[in-house]
């Protein structure tokens, strides 16, 4: 069953290159159903796509005595904080306590995640792709993934958080791998999680918080371009998705982490520079020096004028040139001479100094 699942979900994710609209609507169906695959392997007892009076549910779940109400969607572009506002309504209407979970394998916007973290109640978790997959490929995966963003969400009220981070070292190769490594142990009987134990620590030499999953493609694409000509520390990278929550996941983040590892945030100055590094010292803890405020935007690193919606400019420019958004990403880092960008921005620069060896400082 779970290679079928698998098989399923990887033709999915792959359209042919004729894919119309109704390639993708029948995806959306195909999803639902995958999806009940998936939570009935795990023993979930999942009900999928009902009515009650004048709305529509995606779907349902049961884990241990509780209730959770699903919501799927596969866009073409990230979602915006009204679908998600839309979605906790549904469940703000139900059985006090009731939680929901919001799957979009298209991702979210910066906004989307920080709009439904500064709200009064917290009642919905939010997966992702990168999520998803976890859910799909590995064993009780959608329980591994769950349990963890429960718990964060509990804990410290993050309603995104990623399961995997990247880490990146030298020899170019990018390494998956939780961002709270976990064992969680399963028993078949209860079909519930018994035990939880943290096993080692993360093993890295720095951690950079970024704002969202464009962010990290930049700051991929530019470690990748450095270290072809200077050594770079072990870097991993973990997606905050939202500026204003970044600080509950720094607070998560730093109990996994020996004491000398550095903790850096890099984030959007939204043209107040000086407010995002108050913010960041008061409500992170953070030094001045690890606060890298990019302004306006990251993007400015890669643009020497920003356009405008960057978002919609860099899906049509991608499929214009026939790529992925991340493919098109690294094509223009790679124009980009890394002497020119260090004297022109000092956020960069500091990215620059941050990352590679002491003994190859600029």
């Amino acid at each position: 069953m779970k290679k079928e699942i698998i098989e399923q979900y990887e033709k999915l994710a792959a359209p042919p290159k004729d894919a119309d609209g109704n390639w993708y609507r029948q995806r959306g169906r195909k999803l639902e159903s995958l999806v009940q695959k998936l939570l009935d392997l795990e023993k979930l007892e999942p009900r999928m796509r009902y009515r009650p009076e004048g709305e529509e549910i995606d779907g349902s779940f049961l884990l241990g005595d509780k209730v959770y109400l699903l919501e799927l969607k596969w866009h073409s572009v990230e979602l915006p904080a009204s679908s998600i506002y839309q979605f906790k309504g549904k469940v703000a209407g139900k059985l006090l306590g009731t939680i929901g979970i919001f799957i979009s394998l298209s991702g979210y916007s910066k906004d989307a995640v920080d709009a439904l973290s500064l709200g009064k109640t917290l009642n919905v978790i939010l997966f992702d792709k990168e999520d998803f997959e976890v859910c799909v490929k590995e064993n009780y995966g959608f329980r591994k993934v769950l349990t963890t963003k429960l718990r964060q969400a509990a804990e410290e009220g993050i309603v995104f958080f990623p399961y995997n981070s990247v880490s990146i070292q030298n020899n170019l190769k990018e390494t998956i791998e939780p961002t709270l490594p976990q064992v969680l142990s399963y028993q078949s009987v209860s079909g519930s999680i018994v035990s939880e134990n943290l096993i080692n620590r993360i093993n890295t030499d720095i951690i950079l918080i970024c704002e969202g999953n464009r962010d990290r493609e930049i700051l991929l694409g530019f470690m990748k371009k450095i270290m072809k000509d200077k050594p770079i520390k072990r870097v991993t990278i973990v997606v905050a998705m939202g500026k204003y929550v970044m600080p509950k996941v720094i607070n998560s983040v730093r109990s996994q982490v020996d004491f000398d590892t550095d903790i850096f945030v890099i984030v959007d100055s939204d043209g107040e520079i000086d407010k995002t590094m108050k913010f960041f010292i008061e409500k992170a803890n953070l030094k001045p020096d690890n606060i890298i405020i990019t302004d306006p935007y990251i993007e400015s690193w890669i643009f020497s004028e920003l356009p405008d919606r960057i978002s919609d400019y860099l899906q049509r420019s991608a499929q214009r040139s026939n790529q992925t958004v991340e493919q098109y990403i690294k094509s223009i880092v790679d124009s980009i001479k890394i002497d020119d960008l260090i004297k022109k921005d000092n956020s960069f620069e500091k990215f620059y100094n941050s990352i590679i060896t002491k003994n190859s400082r600029m």
